[in-house]
């Protein structure tokens, strides 16, 4: 049998890589490009509104991040945000999806079930006065 046409199976022939998809290529390389300090407070909004919302989409995500955190090159770098969540099991994937409010309906996003929601709310502590 010709050692070159199993690639890995023999030493000195490495394996052929994991075969990457389209998109999981474009999630990894629009994370890169995001900076650091980006997906950062973009993971704690996202917390914060699934704490605070039984439900939740990007644009929820977004509306929480506000003006105050400069926006990365590429919109789509909330992708692997909520991946992440989900598969830190603050998120599970519904069936459902709505018009996007934020880009004026013309796509679809995601309706996400967050697994963190509080029915109690989370009012900050009274400090004390001396």
């Amino acid at each position: 049998m010709n050692q070159d046409v199993l690639p890995g199976l023999y030493p000195g022939h490495p394996a052929p890589a994991a075969p990457v998809s389209p998109k999981a290529e474009a999630m990894a390389r629009v994370e890169r490009h995001a900076s650091d300090a980006w997906l950062a407070a973009a993971y704690a909004a996202l917390v914060t509104v699934a704490r605070r919302q039984p439900e939740l989409t990007a644009d929820d995500v977004w509306r929480e991040l506000g003006q105050d955190v400069p926006a990365p090159h590429e919109a789509r770098a909330i992708g692997p945000v909520i991946n992440r969540a989900h598969k830190a099991h603050v998120l599970a994937a519904t069936d459902r999806v709505r018009l996007s409010a934020l880009g004026g309906g013309r796509w679809k996003v995601r309706v996400w079930r967050s697994l963190v929601f509080s029915i109690t709310p989370v009012v900050p502590a009274e400090v004390p006065r001396a």
